[in-house]
C-alpha cells in the first residue's frame, strides 16, 4: 500500500512539473505548438512607408503599425540582427553574430544576404559591419573584425575601407546627418601634460569628439569641451544637435573616471555644447527628431521629449521594461523595447502603449 501511495505521489509530482514547464514554454514561445512569446525588439527603422523592427530571438523583421502599435512578422532576415537602418532605399540589418554578412530589403519582407569584404583585411576571419548612416554616396558604419572596432565606409555595402581622418583607437558610438554633413561621435581617454615646467607630469582624462564629413569618406575632428562626454545616438532638427551618452558602460565610467552626468547634450546654431537633461538612474538609449519634437527613450520605460532640444519633459511608459529604440516617420513616432514593448505617438506627448506578442 505504501509503495502504491509513493508511486501516486511521484506521478502527481511529475505531472505538475511537466504542466508547469509547458505553461512556461507557452509564455515565451518555447517551441512549435506552444503559445506566443514576448519579443525583445532591439532596433527600428522607417522607410518605404513602413516601420520595421528587429527582434533578437528568431531573426525576424517585424512590421509595427503606427496607429495601433500592432506587430506582425514581415519576413525572415537570415540572422538574429540587432541593428537596422533604412539607407539609400533599403532596410539594412546587421549584427556581430551574422558571420560577416549584412542583410538588406526594400520592403522589410524579402531579405537578401550581402557578403562583405574589408580593405585592409580584418584581423579576424568574420569581419562584421554595422552600417549606421548614408551620406554623399557612401555608407558609414563600424567594423568589428579587428580590435578595437573601427569605422568603415562603402559605396556599395559590399566593399568596405577605412575612411580618412578618423582614428582607429576610439570608442565610436553614434552618427546622424544634418542638411550638409555627416556627423559621428566618440570618446577616448588621453594623456594630458598638466605642468608646463615638468614634462613628466601627466594625467589621464576622458574627452569626446565630433567628426564631420561633407563627402562621406573623409572627416575632420572637433574635440568637445571638458565635461561634455558623448557616446550614443544623435538627432538633428531645426538647427539643434542632440546627443546622449547612454552607450557608455558603467565599467567604462569607472575605468575612464568619467564624472559627467548621464543624459542628453545639445548644441544649437551659434551656441556652445551643454548638458540639457541629466539622469544617472536610467540610460538614454536612442533619440529621434520629427514634427518639431525631439524624443529620447531609455531604460525602465523612460521617455523624454523636447520642443527645442534644450528643455525636456520626462515620463515613464509601460510596466518598467527598457525602450531600445525610437524612430520617426510619416507623422508618427514608434518606440520599441524589451518584452514586446511598443509605444506609438503623433506628437511625442500622447502615447499608445502595448506589450505585444508574436507567434512562435
Amino acid at each position: 500500500m505504501l509503495k502504491i501511495i509513493k508511486m501516486l505521489v511521484l506521478f502527481i509530482g511529475l505531472t505538475i512539473i511537466v504542466t508547469g514547464c509547458s505553461q512556461a514554454l507557452s509564455l515565451i514561445g518555447g517551441g512549435s505548438g506552444y503559445g506566443p512569446y514576448y519579443p525583445n525588439f532591439r532596433d527600428a527603422a522607417y522607410g518605404n512607408a513602413t516601420f520595421i523592427s528587429v527582434e533578437d530571438m528568431l531573426g525576424r523583421a517585424v512590421s509595427i503599425s503606427p496607429d495601433s502599435g500592432d506587430a506582425v512578422v514581415a519576413g525572415e532576415i537570415g540572422c538574429s540582427a540587432e541593428h537596422i537602418e533604412y539607407l539609400n532605399g533599403n532596410f539594412v540589418a546587421s549584427y556581430a553574430g551574422c558571420e560577416g554578412n549584412l542583410y538588406k530589403s526594400t520592403d522589410g519582407r524579402n531579405w537578401g544576404k550581402v557578403s562583405i569584404s574589408m580593405d585592409p583585411p580584418p584581423e579576424f576571419p568574420d569581419v562584421s559591419i554595422t552600417p549606421v548612416a548614408y551620406w554623399a554616396g557612401y555608407y558609414f558604419g563600424w567594423a568589428a573584425g579587428r580590435w578595437p572596432a573601427e569605422p568603415a565606409v562603402s559605396a556599395d555595402l559590399e566593399n568596405w575601407q577605412e575612411p580618412e581622418g578618423l582614428p582607429d583607437a576610439l570608442n565610436f558610438c553614434g552618427a546622424t546627418t544634418t542638411e550638409d554633413e555627416l556627423l559621428v561621435n566618440g570618446f577616448n581617454r588621453v594623456a594630458v601634460n598638466t605642468d608646463p615646467v615638468d614634462p613628466e607630469d601627466w594625467e589621464f582624462k576622458t574627452v569626446s569628439y565630433i567628426f564631420s564629413s561633407s563627402d562621406g569618406k573623409s572627416f575632420t575632428s572637433s574635440q568637445l569641451p571638458d565635461g561634455i562626454i558623448i557616446c550614443g545616438d544623435m538627432a538633428y532638427g531645426d538647427g539643434v544637435l542632440v546627443a546622449s551618452n547612454g552607450l557608455i558602460d558603467d565599467s567604462d565610467y569607472e575605468e575612464y573616471s568619467i564624472d559627467t552626468d548621464r543624459g542628453l547634450f545639445s548644441l544649437s546654431d551659434g551656441g556652445d555644447w551643454k548638458q540639457t537633461y541629466a539622469n544617472n538612474e536610467e540610460k538614454i538609449l536612442d533619440v529621434a527628431y520629427g514634427n518639431g519634437t525631439f524624443v529620447a527613450v531609455g531604460e525602465k520605460g523612460l521617455v523624454v521629449t523636447s520642443p527645442n532640444g534644450l528643455t525636456w519633459s520626462e515620463e515613464h511608459l509601460g510596466s518598467g521594461y527598457d525602450f531600445n529604440a525610437v524612430v520617426y516617420g510619416d507623422g508618427s513616432f514608434v518606440a520599441v523595447g524589451d518584452h514586446g514593448l511598443v509605444a506609438v505617438s503623433t506628437d511625442g506627448s500622447n502615447w499608445l502603449v502595448r506589450e505585444v506578442t508574436l507567434p512562435w
